[in-house]
């Protein structure tokens, strides 16, 4: 999740980012991280932005998500044992850059218990991405 909140659009560092090893992370990307938590914990109110700051550092730097085996999987940058089916990471890392408490992300639909593991299919109609953007022309009716 460090790719989507701190290199978007993807620029010179993120390609750095993907180049390096995560040893170097803190060193050669502490900084903007640091910056744009800060800058987050400041649009939220938060007592001490540069506080905060340092605690989303620490939790996304370096960029490694590691797992022992055996354990259950959970994903909370910072302390994670890797990531379960069902753990809305994306929801989980923005509440720990806005400073919300954890654990408050919920799922949509949960994974089934068998392989593919895929949830049920949504009862709703949903466009083609073609026609979300704007993609795909449309003849007149």
């Amino acid at each position: 999740m460090l790719r989507p909140l701190f290199f978007r659009p993807p620029d010179a560092e993120s390609e750095t980012l993907n180049a390096g090893t995560p040893a170097s992370d803190t060193d050669t990307h502490g900084k903007r991280v640091f910056s744009i938590a800060s800058a987050a914990a400041r649009l939220a109110g938060l007592a001490d932005p540069d506080a905060h700051a340092g605690h989303v550092q620490a939790a996304f730097l370096p960029d490694l998500v590691t797992y022992q085996p055996g354990q259950p999987a959970s994903f909370q940058p910072g302390g994670s044992n890797g990531r379960a089916l069902d753990n809305n990471t994306f929801d989980t890392a923005v509440a720990v850059l806005a400073g919300s408490m954890l654990g408050n992300a919920s799922v949509p639909r949960p994974p089934t218990a068998e392989f593919p593991y895929l949830s049920a299919p949504s009862p709703a109609e949903l466009p083609a991405l073609a026609d979300l953007f704007g993609l795909r022309e449309h003849s007149p009716e």
